[in-house]
């Protein structure tokens, strides 16, 4: 366990439209609707209803993968009235689903299948308000290709259902947090002076909070054991595609504001923040295993404490 409440999440970037462009719908008939509850106690996440049983509907976008091979792709997916949910990487040059998943839902819990195509399947994890975080990735992807990401909200042309969608790049941590800091200091500005009389006075401009600790044991890529965590492997190149340690860091390099989640079960409770460290280098093989990666990490936010810290 990390001492931090739980297992850590970390997301960056914006909130993928799936309700807007550039996602589109193809086939029978489908609504989407946007303003739903989200896990992380906001309104932007998606309702995908499949409304007729006369056609087969789903809703899709290009993605951008810019090298081949087998790209990650994360949903946070709660259930609606449908029972199957399906995902998939279609790849529109070659007409083929590289890698199309079931989603199947019993009693809120989803498990996932192979329906086509080939790839990695991993756990899915409850993020919180009936929301779980799943990924997969798809074999063979070719980047010369228009490739696209697809979900039905139904199982078949015959039925139809709802989903409720939310999409972002997020990054698991491992649960091997150590040496964590959590501070706070007066922002930038502050002075303090003593008058020849004695009398002191200053000038408080606010507080900045900061939190440091040690991210180790980062595998190449994605893994569900021992523990569900992001490998280091990824370009993070679109929303929700490819998103590992290194696409993370970068983001943080960028002054992109990323939301702290210590506790991915309930992701409800966060912080945005901003990354200090590591700004240049600073990523290290792990000590007994040259596979794997660690750094340390420093964050700031100037709003309020840093959530669940323990």
């Amino acid at each position: 366990m990390s001492g931090l409440g739980g297992s850590p999440m970390m997301l960056w970037g914006s909130v993928d439209p799936v309700a807007a462009s550039p996602w589109g719908s193809t086939g029978g008939s489908l609504t989407a609707t946007g303003s739903q509850a989200d896990p992380f106690g906001g309104t932007s996440a998606v309702s995908l209803n499949d409304t007729d049983a006369a056609g087969q509907s789903y809703r899709y976008r290009a993605a951008t993968i810019s090298q081949n091979g087998s790209p990650l792709i994360g949903w946070f997916l709660k259930q609606g009235t449908s029972t199957l949910n399906i995902l998939d990487v279609y790849d529109n040059t070659a007409s083929v689903a590289r890698h199309q998943v079931n989603v199947s839902w019993s009693g809120g819990t989803p498990t996932l299948s192979t329906r086509a195509g080939a790839g990695t399947l991993y756990t899915p994890i409850s993020v919180g308000a009936s929301f779980w975080y799943v990924r997969f990735t798809a074999d063979g992807v070719l980047a010369a290709n228009v490739n696209r990401i697809r979900i039905f909200p139904a199982n078949n042309s015959s039925d139809t259902g709802t989903v409720i969608v939310y999409r972002r790049s997020a990054a698991l941590l491992n649960d091997a947090i150590d040496n964590v800091v959590n501070d706070e200091d007066p922002l930038e500005g502050s002075e303090w002076v003593e008058a020849p009389s004695g009398v002191l006075d200053g000038w408080y401009m606010g507080t900045k909070y900061q939190l440091a600790l040690d991210v180790g044991f980062i595998p190449p890529t994605d893994v569900s054991t021992p523990f569900n965590v992001s490998g280091w492997d990824g370009l993070g190149e679109d929303i929700g595609v490819n998103c590992g340690m290194a696409a993370m860091l970068r983001a943080g390099r960028k002054r992109l504001t990323l939301r702290w989640v210590p506790d991915r079960t309930a992701v409800s409770a966060y912080s945005d923040c901003q990354m200090l460290e590591p700004m240049q280098g600073g990523v290290e093989p792990e000590r007994n295993n040259g596979l794997q990666r660690r750094f340390r990490m420093k964050l700031l936010t100037t709003t309020a404490p840093f959530a669940h810290f323990t």
